[in-house]
């Protein structure tokens, strides 16, 4: 059967054709229907990477809990209490420091997720002649646009809940109700533009900040067919490309941190500073190393690789011994970028530099292992059906989560005194479990129904000729179609039954 993935837009006179069919508008109403968007929500997802369900959902709660902390550093009066507790060598403290990994684990997901799609299509259509430059030109865009029609609802109608009700929503000392707290501060529509023309990570601003994530993404996805394209017909120059590629991208960390004077994260640079942060050196830290895509694109490059090589599962049965090596250096991997060193340490600024790609690198052996079926235990909890809805409601979460954080700390009517790191963790939960439900209803009402009226319109599937050569006139005799009830009665009377 055609997998869902491998569907391809509709020509023009397709389109036209549609459009004139007798139901159509029927057939365009019930794209809304909330069981439809339902049912498309808990719907089984046999041709996708499995264990990334899980890494989406981790990397959901990851973000809700760093910015529990983030947010909570402007309303609380024991800064230097948590300063010296983040450098405490604990679960909790390492958790909080290296929740900017979570932004690295959506990106990873994000370029897997791609070059299956692509690779997947391009299996499907094997045999059939190859697209011109035009065709593949026009395919290119459609998958922006495609990725366009996929977020920009939600966004949109986030952004302007944000503009025009928002901030009459909630009141107290820290709380204004006309130019906002921090991150909404959204008084005129051109404070929304960034985010919605994608480039909020070369902008920053307290209106929607953390936003920036989706205009790196996007930023990022325009040019990845490129190396797509590169490993359908040269497979190993674009291998050798996108290492290249990620070795420049150390270079850049390394001369961004030295010509910058990065010396640490952003909790870090935050609880650095003795004023409101709006400092030079945030901005020149944000817009040069944490949002450029420059600095981050190498957890997409090592996630595309990861999902082109997982897409045909390896038939091979790997020593025992080099099976055991494997999962070690994958555990190193994701360790040793997990592990924050003390900011007074020499492997602070190592840690700063390579985290992102060791903690790519160290999922992409993780994924490998566990789509080969050489860690069916881990493969059997990443990949559990029970996480796939959770797992598609993760861009909601991360789209609604921070508005229900800043309700939660900013209507207190007296700052935060967390004594120990699990109030954060006990704010994340509980802002995780309000957005969860949040972006169900933002799911089933804005997000899915779009895009299932996108398939309904626009997607076709590929004809079965294209599919498979036509067989034999005689082969299709067990095909044909059952006879009534009455004909084969009567057949069986007259062969003397």
């Amino acid at each position: 059967p055609v997998p869902s993935i491998a569907l391809t837009y509709r020509d023009g006179p397709e389109i036209r054709a549609k459009m004139a069919r007798v139901g159509v508008l029927a057939e365009m109403l019930c794209s809304f229907s909330l069981r439809c968007s339902v049912t498309h929500l808990f719907r089984n997802a046999e041709k996708d990477i499995k264990c990334l369900h899980a890494l989406r959902v981790l990397a959901a709660v990851w973000v809700v809990v760093g910015h529990s902390c983030l947010f909570s550093l402007f309303y609380m009066d024991n800064a230097r209490l948590l300063k010296e507790s983040l450098s405490t060598p604990t679960f909790s403290s390492y958790f909080l420091l290296a929740s900017p990994l979570a932004v690295d684990t959506f990106l990873f997901i994000s370029g897997a997720v791609m070059a299956v799609t692509y690779r997947k299509r391009q299996l499907f259509r094997r045999g059939i002649p190859q697209a011109t430059v035009v065709r593949r030109v026009t395919r290119w865009i459609l998958s922006v646009v495609h990725r366009i029609f996929r977020v920009y609802p939600t966004i949109l109608l986030v952004s302007l809940f944000t503009l025009f009700v928002f901030n009459a929503l909630g009141d107290g000392p820290m709380w204004d109700a006309e130019l906002g707290v921090f991150g909404t501060n959204c008084t005129r529509a051109g404070d929304l533009a960034p985010h919605l023309l994608f480039y909020g990570n070369f902008a920053p601003s307290f209106c929607l900040p953390w936003l920036w994530h989706l205009s790196l993404d996007m930023q990022i996805q325009i040019f990845c067919p490129l190396l797509l394209v590169g490993l359908t017909y040269a497979p190993v120059r674009a291998r050798l490309v996108a290492l290249a590629i990620t070795i420049l991208i150390v270079v850049y960390r390394v001369v961004s941190v030295q010509a910058f004077g990065i010396h640490g994260d952003v909790i870090g640079a935050l609880l650095a500073e003795s004023a409101f942060p709006q400092s030079e050196q945030l901005e020149e830290m944000f817009i040069w190393f944490y949002g450029n895509p420059l600095s981050r694109a190498a957890p997409f490059l090592i996630g595309a690789l990861t999902g082109w090589q997982v897409c045909i599962r390896s038939e091979r049965e790997l020593d025992f011994r080099i099976g055991i090596g494997l999962k070690f250096i994958s555990a190193f991997l994701l360790l040793s970028a997990f592990i924050t060193p003390s900011h007074d340490s020499f492997f602070h600024i190592i840690h700063l530099i390579g985290a992102p790609i060791a903690w790519s690198a160290g999922l992409a052996l993780l994924v490998w292992l566990c789509e080969n079926g050489h860690c069916r235990s881990l493969q059997s909890i990443l990949g559990s059906h029970r996480l796939l809805p959770l797992s598609r409601l993760s861009f909601g979460i991360y789209i609604t989560h921070e508005q229900i954080l800043l309700l939660m700390i900013y209507t207190q009517r007296r700052p935060a005194t967390p004594t120990a790191l699990a109030h954060f963790l006990l704010l994340a939960v509980t802002a995780f479990t309000l957005s969860l439900f949040v972006s169900f209803l933002l799911a089933i009402t804005i997000e899915i129904p779009p895009q299932t009226l996108e398939k309904r319109l626009l997607k076709k599937r590929h004809r079965i000729a294209e599919r498979r050569p036509l067989r034999a006139i005689e082969e299709l005799d067990p095909l044909a179609p059952a006879v009534s009830s009455q004909d084969k009665t009567a057949l069986w009377v007259s062969t003397d039954h």
